[in-house]
């Protein structure tokens, strides 16, 4: 985990292209990956995970994102080491974690959906910039948590970047 905070990589920000006011001297030159082990709580899957499979690993999940645990105290958790290789295991895994599911609609983007409940982020090109943001923020009905998988990264440099923002920090 040393190694996450340690040496983080960096996205460019000011300057960026197709960022709304990419050229503004108030933005930071560029963000980086979270300095601290307060956000996100970093959590690698010991190796026997793997054999224990996705249902198993969705109880442990559980147990460690619930209303009391560490979700609430650190906003969000970075899970890596998971037995998820495809859209459908992250469906599986997001279902046996017993959250209720749904589908955001009405946003700026357009998404492409890779299983039951499992659509692409955005399917902008990668080079667009989409700013740090709460998710339906403004609606009524706005989800009470969200979950990321990621397969395969973007290549270094290419852009794709997704930044994770603390907005309970944000003033």
């Amino acid at each position: 985990a040393a190694a996450f905070y340690a040496a983080p990589p960096r996205a460019k920000v000011r300057g960026r292209a197709n960022l709304p006011s990419g050229e503004s001297p108030l933005l930071p030159a560029s963000i980086g990956a979270p300095s601290s082990a307060e956000f996100p709580l970093l959590v690698r899957a010991q190796p026997a995970a793997a054999d224990a499979g996705v249902e198993a690993c969705a109880r442990a999940v559980r147990a460690l994102c619930d209303d009391e645990g560490a979700l609430l105290r650190h906003g969000a958790v970075l899970l890596r080491g998971l037995p998820l290789a495809s859209p459908e295991d992250f469906d599986a895994f997001c279902t046996a974690i017993g959250w209720t599911t749904s589908k955001l609609g009405g946003g700026g983007t357009a998404r492409t959906v890779l299983a039951k409940n499992v659509r692409t982020a955005s399917d902008e090109p990668a080079e667009h910039t989409i700013e740090p943001h709460l998710d339906m923020a403004h609606n009524a009905a706005f989800p009470h948590r969200i979950a990321f998988f990621m397969l395969h990264g973007p290549p270094r440099g290419a852009g794709g970047e997704t930044v994770l923002t603390d907005t309970r920090a944000c003033r």
